[in-house]
């Protein structure tokens, strides 16, 4: 994590498939309260996290046929995502 200078301020996360871990995290948004949400590629799954970098939940799963997430954001409290092999 970085703050808005680019100075390193911590990071999160671990390799594989537990909660709060990572199998290539593509994409990494933030929202107005400072949730970092995080396009997890190789889990096929978008995950939540607080401002501090605790899991909180698996927002998108395989589950709900996402495949490979990559690109995402957060506009008007909303959830974009893209995915697959574009």
């Amino acid at each position: 994590i970085f703050d808005q200078d680019l100075k390193f301020k911590s990071q999160f996360g671990c390799y594989g498939r537990a909660d709060g871990c990572f199998k290539f995290p593509y994409g990494v948004a933030s929202d107005d309260e400072n949730n970092l949400y995080v396009a997890d590629h190789f889990n096929n799954r978008v995950s939540l996290f607080s401002p501090e970098g605790d899991f909180v939940e698996h927002l998108i799963t395989a589950q709900d046929d996402i495949a490979r997430p990559k690109s995402i954001a957060i506009k008007h409290s909303r959830l974009y995502v893209t995915h697959g092999d574009i």
